[in-house]
């Protein structure tokens, strides 16, 4: 019973619908002069699908030659080479009695670890040879 008063009201609906849309294409004319049609609403038995504009859409001649275009400048295109890294500012530090590359980098750095960075920097110094009066290199 339910459903037969809601198919109903649904009926009544769609032709008080599909008559609205032909007094508006009648008014339209009238104030226009010209024709014009509203989509009405879809039959009762078929599916509903929303209207769809008919557009005629025209490719640009060129389309094909933008996309190559750009395929190629996107090809061209060379990255960035790495940036070199700075060196570390250098000073000179000459060698004193008793010292070693630990002892070194704990006075100076406070930090006996540091010991490795002085290596690097000094790679022709063997630290076991270290001479009273030669000069290392320390990074700061």
């Amino acid at each position: 019973m339910k459903v037969q008063v809601i198919s109903s009201f649904c009926i009544a609906a769609l032709l008080l619908v599909s008559a609205g849309c032909r007094q508006i294409d009648r008014i339209y004319e009238k104030d226009t002069g010209e024709v014009a049609t509203v989509p009405g609403p879809p039959a009762a038995d078929a599916g509903y699908a929303p209207p769809s504009p008919e557009v005629d859409f025209v490719e640009p001649e060129s389309a094909g030659d933008e996309d190559a275009a750009f395929a190629n400048a996107a090809e061209a295109i060379e990255p960035l080479p790495e940036p070199e890294p700075e060196p570390a500012p250098l000073r000179t530090y000459t060698i004193q009695k008793g010292d070693s590359f630990w002892k070194i980098a704990k006075r100076e750095y406070g930090d006996p670890l540091r010991m490795k960075d002085i290596e690097a920097a000094n790679p022709g110094v063997d630290p076991k040879k270290l001479q009273i009066g030669d000069e290392i290199l320390l990074p700061e």
